[in-house]
């Protein structure tokens, strides 16, 4: 029991506390994410928000380099949007890679690479001689493309990805 005396410490005045040799011992660790850093990359969205967190970046400042809106920035992290035609070549070049899955027949390839690339059915219809509804078929494969116009499109996937 305290006193009052000088020989006797207060409870808490911290001099119960005996020192310990490893006074200067510093513990370090990585900082945790922040709540909004998306555990699972589900949409675009979700890969901008990944890439932006790890780069430590406001969404307006991923707004001025993909060439959108701040508040586009924020619909799509929020999921109420996604990134139309002509944004996804600015989101691609800001992650660094393509978030969506390339395909495996050679319409998923073709739409794949339009979008890819900002085009419409339109561009791609014209620089292959075809309607746009043909190009539309091929991607939601209504139908495959003919003999004739496989080689055209396989030419034309490789001269897009090389741009």
């Amino acid at each position: 029991m305290y006193n009052g005396t000088a020989s006797e410490a207060a409870p808490g005045s911290g001099t119960d506390i005996p020192a310990l040799p490893f006074c200067d011992l510093v513990f370090r660790t990585a900082k945790p994410h922040d709540r909004a850093y998306p555990t699972e990359l589900r949409t675009i969205g979700d890969h901008v928000r990944k890439r932006r967190l790890d780069l430590g970046l406001l969404q307006r400042e991923v707004a001025l380099r993909i060439g959108v809106d701040k508040t586009t920035v924020f619909n799509w992290e929020a999921g109420t949007a996604t990134p139309n035609l002509r944004a996804i070549p600015g989101v691609i070049r800001f992650l660094g890679y393509d978030p969506t899955e390339t395909g495996s027949t050679l319409g998923e390839q073709l739409r794949a690479a339009r979008r890819r690339h900002g085009l419409s059915h339109q561009d791609v219809a014209r620089r292959l001689g075809v309607d746009p509804s043909t190009i539309l078929d091929w991607e939601r494969a209504r139908h495959r493309p003919t003999r004739l116009y496989q080689p055209k499109i396989r030419a034309f996937l490789e001269i897009v990805d090389q741009c």
